[in-house]
């Protein structure tokens, strides 16, 4: 089957978020996050954030959430948190539904922090730099 990429309407984030929260839940593990997954649900149920779900029939197989980002010279869409099985299966229906998305709201750009090498299953998007984080919080 074709997995079917779309954003979740605001009215709808709280009845997918427990499906879609185990997904996103895994990118929070290489983070020291100033939110969690809770936060999350919030802004994309108030429509400060995007919610997106990739799903082959009933399988939900990738969820992603963004949030348009307004600086003085362009608009951004920034990809805040990307999760899921399969991702060859689905990255590419992601992409272009942000591409898509991103231009109707007037972005100049899609933005994403992300694991080493992720340009494997995105060869379009372009590494510019290394996010590198100090943690100050006591182990």
């Amino acid at each position: 089957m074709t997995v079917l990429f779309s954003r979740v309407p605001p009215s709808l984030v709280n009845a997918v978020w427990k499906h879609a929260a185990p997904l996103l839940g895994m990118s929070f593990r290489r983070l020291i996050p100033g939110y969690d997954l809770e936060d999350l649900r919030e802004w994309c149920a108030d429509d400060i954030c995007q919610l997106w779900i990739g799903v082959d029939g009933n399988d939900l197989l990738g969820a992603v959430v963004t949030t348009l980002q307004v600086q003085p010279k362009a608009k951004t869409c920034v990809v805040i948190h990307l999760g899921g099985v399969e991702i060859e299966r689905w990255i590419q229906p992601m992409l272009d539904a942000g591409k898509q998305f991103a231009r109707d709201n007037g972005c100049a750009s899609i933005e994403m922090v992300a694991r080493k090498g992720f340009t494997q299953h995105a060869p379009e998007m372009q590494e510019d730099g290394i996010l590198y984080i100090i943690p100050l919080t006591e182990s």
